[in-house]
């Protein structure tokens, strides 16, 4: 590889780069190795049998065996609710209980179990649901702004054919039933036909329609005939997704100048109000993604550091995310950074997490993955910043096994009560843990590091790039292009090992397309951070860097005894 010239044009000699991996320092490793070799033969728990993708035995579990539930609804997890208003709820299935979902309604959870996602479902009365097919509950209505009168025609004739049975069976219970019931059935016919035109009138009203605003007359509250009063009158008679029906089609009849709006306005209007009164929802599978945007539209951002969808997927990119790698990252986002890697490696390959915390706050991850414990276990490794920094054999500085904790032989374990017995495993199992971490991180030549930390990032950097291998991709969020400017001149002043280092900000804007027009949407968020990356290298000992200077001078250096 050629030479390097320092860019402050100063003689000083620089070291050159090489992307290859240096030998790595055993010094330490036979210490550890040691102490797990004590550790198999003081282990109290018996050895693993035939490994299994079942959680209930984490004796046996292998992550890549695991398959995780994304097709079904299954109760004891929990679950994305899309609501009418473009809104979302994160809500655990917990059998036999009622969610809210405030003025949309409730539904019981052992209605819905079975479904696959993506299912969606109509609120009735009395908490209960039915499946419907995933079309606007007011369909009548949506095909009539899309479709032309064919279309129209045929949807009024099977509305009339559904009238029509609806009469015959209210007539039929009419002859059976007493006079009272006579009268309920005459009640629902009136309503029946009521309904019927009010549709009637609403589909002729959407067939009219401006080709532009010039005669809509701006006449305030008065262009609105229903009053509020009539409307939450309405949405007590019944909690059902017909009351919401109903609702919409009286707002849009008594629209003094609602065939005047251009046709995409009336489109518009009419996603308002079904967003406002439509009573349906569709329960989703929480991915990464749409964790990610949950917290982005219902959390406070600050907690996730600002981070955006685009910005989460340049990282990964960039990182090389893949199964089978090993990565070690600092990660402030609730989790919502290892739960995307998790996705992306599939089972396969480690995932050490550094804090400056004594323990990891991985709440996202946790609490609404749906990843056994077992599995997050074996696939996270978590270690505070100070035991990672710190020399092993500081660490180490006995002569028993560990400076900390003390393995028993089994015949003592065996003689011990129920309770130390239990405690004394549960301290073996995280003693283990520790020694192996360590041994992990001295190790190092990991595939990747990642840092989206609130720490000053050139002390950070440089207290953890020793432990990535050569050619590893580094990547660098923060919420403020300030701090990675700073790091960027702190890589080139202070000689970190990183080679093409870069600063990039993403953006994805939405557009609103229509036929003969297109324009972005005229609010979005903001924010999304910004990322570096660059590429670890290894410096070349004993190399000078030599450029064209006084040829006078380097003959009198070379004739220099």
């Amino acid at each position: 590889m050629t030479d390097t010239v320092p860019s402050n044009g100063s003689s000083d000699p620089q070291p050159a780069f090489n992307l290859q991996n240096p030998v790595i320092e055993t010094e330490g490793l036979a210490k550890l190795d040691t102490i797990l070799d004590q550790i198999a033969a003081f282990n109290p728990v018996s050895a693993p049998n035939e490994l299994t993708g079942n959680p209930d035995e984490p004796r046996n579990f292998d992550p890549k065996l695991y398959l995780k539930n994304i097709t079904h609804i299954k109760e004891n997890e929990w679950v994305l609710v899309r609501l009418p208003s473009q809104g979302s709820k994160l809500v655990e299935l917990k059998k036999d209980r009622v969610v809210s979902l405030g003025k949309f309604g409730n539904f019981q959870v052992n209605q819905i179990l079975g479904y696959k996602f993506g299912q969606t479902f109509e609120v009735m009365d009395n908490d209960n649901v039915k499946p419907v097919d995933g079309r606007p509950v007011f369909d009548e209505i949506s095909a009539s702004i899309g479709g032309g009168g064919d279309d129209e025609e045929e949807e009024e004739e099977e509305e009339e054919i559904e009238v029509e049975q609806q009469q015959q069976q209210q007539k039929q219970q009419g002859k059976q039933q007493a006079n009272e019931n006579q009268e309920i059935a005459n009640q629902l016919q009136n309503s029946a036909d009521q309904t019927n035109k009010d549709k009637a009138d609403i589909i002729e009203k959407l067939m009219k329609f401006s080709e532009d605003n010039s005669n809509l007359v701006d006449l305030g509250a008065k262009v609105q005939t229903l009053s509020t009063l009539e409307i939450e009158a309405m949405k007590k008679q019944s909690y059902s997704s017909e009351t919401g029906r109903k609702i919409i089609e009286s707002i849009i009849n008594q629209h003094g100048n609602f065939d005047k709006k251009t046709k995409y306005s009336q489109a518009k209007y009419l996603r308002r109000k079904r967003e406002k009164y439509s009573r349906f929802f569709i329960i989703e599978y929480i991915s990464a993604k749409e964790l990610l945007n949950y917290y982005i539209d219902n959390k406070d951002i600050r907690k996730s550091l600002d981070l955006s969808e685009e910005s989460m997927a340049y990282i990964l990119n960039l990182a090389n995310v893949r199964p089978g790698g090993r990565y070690l990252i600092m990660d402030e986002s609730l989790g919502l950074l290892t739960y995307c890697m998790l996705e992306r490696m599939n089972g396969q390959g480690e995932i050490v997490v550094v804090s400056e915390n004594e323990h990891v706050n991985l709440t996202a991850l946790e609490r609404y993955s749906n990843y056994p414990p077992v599995y997050i276990n074996k696939m996270v490794k978590t270690i505070d910043f100070l035991q990672f920094i710190s020399p092993i054999d500081d660490i180490l500085a006995s002569d028993e096994a560990c400076a900390f904790f003390k393995p028993l032989p089994k015949d003592e374990v065996d003689k011990l009560s129920k309770t130390k017995k239990a405690r004394y495993v549960k301290k073996f199992s995280n003693y283990s843990d520790l020694i192996k971490i360590l041994k992990t991180c001295k190790s190092g030549n990991f595939d990747g590091l990642i840092l989206l930390t609130t720490l000053y990032i050139p002390s950070v950097l440089e207290s953890l790039i020793g432990k990535v291998g050569g050619s590893r991709s580094v990547v660098i969020y923060s919420q403020f292009k300030e701090l990675l400017v700073e790091t960027f001149h702190a890589i080139a002043n202070q000689n970190i090992p990183i080679l093409g280092a870069s600063v990039y900000e993403t953006r994805a804007r939405s557009y609103q397309a229509v036929p003969g027009k297109i324009h972005p949407v005229m609010t979005s968020r903001g924010g999304g951070g910004y990322v570096m990356w660059g590429t670890r290298v290894f410096q070349l000992e004993k190399v000078e860097a030599v450029g064209k200077g006084n040829k006078k001078k380097k003959q009198k250096m070379e004739s220099s005894p």
